[in-house]
C-alpha cells in the first residue's frame, strides 16, 4: 500500500497541538507500517531524528493555493492520503481513498467574536468541512465527543467514522531533568496551554481570585502557555484591582524540563476548556501523578474517565469550589492520583500509530 500523510503544519521546536499531533503520528504510522511505501508530505525538510523510519519526504508548498496547484499537477502516486481537516480535501486526486483527520468542531459550540471570525468559520466548517467529509473514504476522531459531533453536523460521515485514540506526551523521561518551580510560588494550581477565551482562563483566573477571598490560603495560580493582547489585558486588570499580582504568575512559553517540574509540585491541574477535541494536558498530568481538575463537558469529561475533578466550566464558583477542595481533602487527592496514573496508562501514541495503521490495512487489504 502506498500511504501518504500531509504534516502540516510541520513543527519541531515549540510545536503546536496539531503540529505535536502530526509529527507523533507520522512516527506512529512510519513505524508500523514499514511494510507498506510511506510519503510523508511537508513544507519544511523533516528531521529524522525526530520521525526515525523508512519514508520518502517530500516537500510541497506552504501556501495553501500553491499546495492545491502542486497536487493537482504532480498526480502523486498514492492509495491511501490521510490529511487534517478539511481544506487539504481540496489535494485529493479522485483515484486516491482519503482518510480525513477531523481532531475537533469547536466553532460548533463556542460563539464566534467578530464578523471575520464568522466568515472564517462559515467557509471553513460550512463549505469546505461538507466537501471534506463527502469525499473522505475515512474519517478518523479521537474521541467520542469529536465523533457525536460530525455525526450531528454532518449526516453523510455516519458510515465513515472510527474512532482511534490520541496519545499525549510522554514526560517520565525528563522527571530527572525536570525545573524545580522556585520555592515562594509554593503551593501553586496550574494550568498549561494557549492562553485564549477557548481555553477559558479568565475564569480560571477569577476563580482563584474568588478562592484567595474566601479562604486566604497562601495558595499561587500558575499560567504556562503564550499570552498578550486584550484577553490577557482583562484578566490582569481583575487581578491587580484585587492586589493578588504575587500570586498570579503568567509565565509563558515553556520547556519540557519547565512543563515536568510545573507537573510535578502543583495542587493540581486546572484544565476547564470550553471545548476541546481531546486534552493531552489532562493525561500529561495524570501519568505524573498530579491531581486534575476539568470540565463537565466535551472530550473532557471523556478522558477524564472518572478519576478527575469535574466541574461546569461556565461557572466561576464551581471551579473555585473544587480548588478548594482538592486542595483541601487530602484523602480525594489521593484518590485521584491512584486512579489518574492508570487511567494514562491506556493511552500513547504508540498506540495510536498501530491502531492507524491496523485500520487502513482491514479497511483498504487490496491495496
Amino acid at each position: 500500500m502506498k500511504i501518504g500523510l500531509l504534516v502540516e503544519p510541520y513543527e519541531e521546536e515549540n510545536a503546536s497541538g496539531m503540529g505535536y499531533l502530526l509529527r507523533e503520528l507520522a512516527s506512529g504510522i512510519t513505524k508500523y507500517g514499514s511494510r507498506h511505501h510511506i510519503t510523508l508530505f511537508s513544507s519544511t525538510a523533516i528531521n529524522r531524528e525526530l520521525i526515525p523510519g523508512n519514508y520518502t519526504n517530500v516537500l510541497v508548498p506552504k501556501n495553501t493555493i500553491r499546495k492545491f496547484f502542486y497536487f493537482f499537477f504532480k498526480k502523486v502516486k498514492l492509495d491511501v492520503f490521510l490529511y487534517v481537516a478539511p481544506l487539504q480535501s481540496l489535494y485529493v486526486p479522485g483515484r486516491v481513498q482519503s482518510v480525513l483527520l477531523c481532531q475537533e468542531l469547536p466553532s460548533r459550540h463556542i460563539a464566534s467574536g467578530s464578523i471575520g471570525e464568522s466568515i472564517k468559520i462559515f467557509l471553513r466548517d460550512i463549505i469546505f468541512m461538507k466537501l471534506a467529509v463527502k469525499k473522505a473514504s475515512l474519517i478518523v476522531v479521537p474521541t467520542h465527543a469529536t465523533e457525536k459531533d460530525v455525526r450531528q453536523y454532518y449526516p453523510e460521515s455516519e458510515k465513515k467514522i472510527h474512532l482511534i485514540p490520541d496519545g499525549y506526551q510522554n514526560l517520565l523521561p525528563y522527571i530527572s531533568r525536570a525545573v524545580m518551580p522556585e520555592k515562594k510560588i509554593v503551593p501553586y494550581f496550574f494550568f498549561t496551554g494557549k492562553v485564549k477565551s477557548r481555553k477559558n482562563v479568565h475564569r480560571i483566573v477569577s476563580a482563584f481570585i474568588l478562592l484567595k477571598k474566601k479562604t486566604g490560603l497562601p495558595l499561587h495560580l500558575v499560567i504556562g502557555g503564550s499570552y498578550g493582547g486584550e484577553y490577557y489585558k482583562e484578566m490582569w486588570e481583575e487581578v491587580t484591582r484585587n492586589s493578588l499580582e504575587e500570586f498570579v504568575h503568567f509565565v509563558g512559553y515553556i520547556s519540557v524540563e519547565e512543563l515536568c517540574g510545573y507537573y510535578l509540585h502543583a495542587v493540581a491541574l486546572v484544565f476547564t476548556s470550553l471545548s476541546e477535541g481531546f486534552g493531552m494536558p489532562i493525561l500529561e498530568a495524570m501519568s505524573l501523578g498530579t491531581p486534575v481538575i476539568t470540565s463537565n463537558i466535551s472530550s473532557m469529561e471523556e478522558l477524564a474517565g472518572g478519576v478527575a475533578l469535574l466541574v461546569d466550566p461556565f461557572s466561576v464558583e464551581d471551579i473555585s469550589t473544587a480548588m478548594e477542595r482538592i486542595y483541601s481533602d487530602h484523602e480525594l487527592r489521593e484518590e485521584l492520583v491512584l486512579g489518574g496514573g492508570k487511567r494514562a496508562q491506556e493511552y500513547s501514541w504508540d498506540r495510536t500509530g498501530k491502531e492507524y495503521v491496523e485500520l487502513l490495512e482491514s479497511l483498504f487489504p487490496n491495496l
